[in-house]
């Protein structure tokens, strides 16, 4: 692609160069002025075009199609143990049962996997972002597993964290989501760990943060930007965990 941007810039510059001498060597001198602006237009953005394919060629990765990503084999995270799973029992989690498709299970073999039997197109997928390290692995914790279980939640046996996150506040409103990040630092000042927030004896005081961060600007939005997986390790850095963390020290 940078050859055939230098190439257009090369070719704008001439276009321009030539323009604007035919224009004063030749026999009529009408539009003179708008020839030479557009003459200078063309060299000025051939030069722009050449600079940019030949000193910034990354400039033009971005306008590249990304249609070869998941045909190129790539190497798989040695540092991920990408088949852990959950001991539960997922077949009555009937919007998981879909099966892998061709396509899925070729990338999979591609770079690598082996593909244990019987997993779905969701556990698939995640096993491939854990093996490629496009997420995170590692496990939720088993109490906030059976959490999740008894609020009817949906998620494969081979999750991600941020993918448990997601699946978690699958039909939750933003309350929830308030609640159960501050439930969260909660857990991380006092070193436990997740679970059934409902089970939780700084309850009342986790519910009274949150009906007031969620008319707080700034806290509720701090909140709300959290990656999923900063959930289970929440930044300390942050200006919602710095609020939960002042709030639970002076009670």
């Amino acid at each position: 692609m940078n050859k055939i941007v230098v190439a257009v810039g090369g070719l704008f510059c001439l276009s321009g160069i030539y323009g604007i001498v035919e224009k004063f060597t030749g026999e009529t001198k009408e539009a003179l002025v708008g020839t030479v602006l557009a003459g200078v237009i063309c060299i000025v953005l051939g030069i722009v075009l050449l600079y940019l394919g030949i000193k910034k060629p990354e400039f033009f990765d971005r306008f590249k199609k990304n249609t070869k990503i998941r045909n190129t084999p790539i190497a798989i995270s040695n540092s991920a143990n990408y088949l852990e799973k959950l001991n539960i029992d997922t077949r009555n989690m009937l919007d998981l049962q879909e099966q892998p498709t061709a396509k899925q299970k070729k990338y999979a073999r591609d770079i690598g996997i082996s593909i244990p039997a019987g997993v779905t197109k969701t556990d698939l997928s995640c096993i491939i972002a854990k093996a490629t390290g496009e997420e995170s692995a590692g496990l939720p914790n088993p109490e906030i597993v059976t959490y999740a279980i008894k609020k009817g939640k949906s998620f494969s046996a081979y999750t991600t964290k941020a993918r448990f996150i997601d699946a978690l506040f699958d039909g939750e409103d933003t309350y929830f989501k308030v609640l159960f990040y501050t439930y969260c630092v909660y857990c991380k000042i006092f070193n436990l760990p997740l679970g059934d927030i409902d089970e939780c004896p700084k309850k009342s005081a986790i519910i009274d943060f949150a009906d007031n961060a969620l008319h707080d600007n700034k806290i509720l939005k701090s909140i709300l930007d959290r990656p999923y997986d900063d959930f289970f390790s929440p930044n300390r850095n942050t200006i919602a965990f710095k609020s939960v963390q002042e709030y639970f020290s002076k009670i």
